[in-house]
């Protein structure tokens, strides 16, 4: 009797272990996260709430006792208010139906725990011996011209406030029925990009017809613009200028003087008037575009075409006077020697 009684016992405490007890431990502490939306909200946006809760409340990592509170503010906006039963709140207002979602990710999200790795801890002696454990000391970073530093922009870029430079051209042009090949020098200064020079250049005039050869002085103030490219740089000019053709005299008179009354004899052809052998000062217009050559170099060379544009003789010349072509366009080599 004893025994059966024994029993009985055992068997209802093994029930009581496994009845309510264990059903309520079993429960969650919060069945589902609660969405409160007022009538005008819902009238305007219909599929918000439903969006809400497929896209927010369907996720796991967030916090499922949390109280959310969507409703319409008096300009049309939307006001979202997320509570937590410890106390913890949050309101976000003037938002569009669009940012609610996210609104409420960033506020109901759960972050993962971060995993801090651990330091392993040396004593000195160890590290003094171990070479593998001591620190290694970093050499300061070399920057080039073509590489950027610390802060951004190379040392190039940086440098190329100012340069001066000089240049020895040469090249043949055409045009007008003249043909011209000629040498000349060029001094540019650079002004963070921006050139300012000036330009001469003596050049040997053939005409197509045949005529005989004469020589040109070309003189002009020019500026222009300087691209740069990692390999190259660019260079468009144009400026004003002048040049003159054949020699600076225009006419030569000889005069005979006598004492006696006899009438004085006639100068012979060649001496009463001489061809003008001047075209004068002529103004030009002279222009060129140059592609130049290892431009971070002391000593560079560069290829382009130039060309020049103006009146043909001075005014008031006759047109026995030289003529200089109305337009010319050339081919122009040179070497330049200044700063990078």
């Amino acid at each position: 009797m004893k025994r059966h009684v024994s029993a009985k016992l055992q068997l209802w405490g093994i029930l009581c272990a496994l009845g309510p007890g264990t059903a309520l431990a079993a429960q969650p502490a919060c069945p589902a996260t609660m969405i409160v939306s007022d009538q005008a909200l819902r009238e305007r946006w219909p599929d918000l709430v439903p969006r809400v809760r497929d896209e927010v409340l369907s996720r796991d990592d967030i916090d499922a006792c949390a109280s959310i509170k969507l409703r319409l503010a008096a300009d049309t906006t939307i006001r979202v208010e997320v509570a937590l039963p410890d106390g913890r709140a949050a309101s976000r207002g003037a938002l569009r139906p669009e940012d609610v979602i996210p609104v409420l990710q960033a506020l109901l999200l759960m972050p993962e725990p971060l995993r801090v790795p651990a330091v392993p801890t040396h004593s000195r002696a160890t590290d003094s011996t171990n070479p593998l454990l001591r620190p290694r000391i970093r050499a300061p970073e070399r920057f080039t011209t073509d590489s950027a530093g610390a802060n951004g922009p190379s040392l190039a870029s940086r440098a190329g406030g100012l340069g001066v430079e000089l240049s020895v051209i040469g090249g043949a042009r055409f045009g007008d029925g003249q043909v011209s090949y000629g040498l000349g020098a060029q001094s540019f200064l650079d002004i963070s990009g921006w050139l300012v020079g000036f330009e001469g250049r003596a050049d040997r005039y053939h005409q197509l017809s045949g005529a005989q050869a004469q020589t040109a002085l070309e003189l002009g103030v020019v500026a222009g613009k300087r691209i740069r490219f990692r390999a190259v740089t660019l260079d468009v000019a144009a400026g004003p200028g002048f040049a003159i053709k054949g020699a600076l005299a225009s006419q030569t008179e000889v005069a005979f003087v006598s004492d006696s009354s006899d009438p004085p004899p006639p100068p012979p052809p060649d001496a009463r008037s001489s061809p003008e052998p001047s075209s004068g000062p002529v103004p030009r217009v002279l222009a060129g575009v140059h592609l130049g050559f290892s431009p971070r170099s002391v000593l560079r060379t560069f290829v382009g075409f130039d060309g020049t544009f103006g009146p043909a003789r001075a005014d008031g010349l006759g047109p026995n006077s030289p003529s200089m072509p109305r337009w010319t366009l050339g081919l122009t080599l040179g070497a330049t020697v200044g700063t990078p």
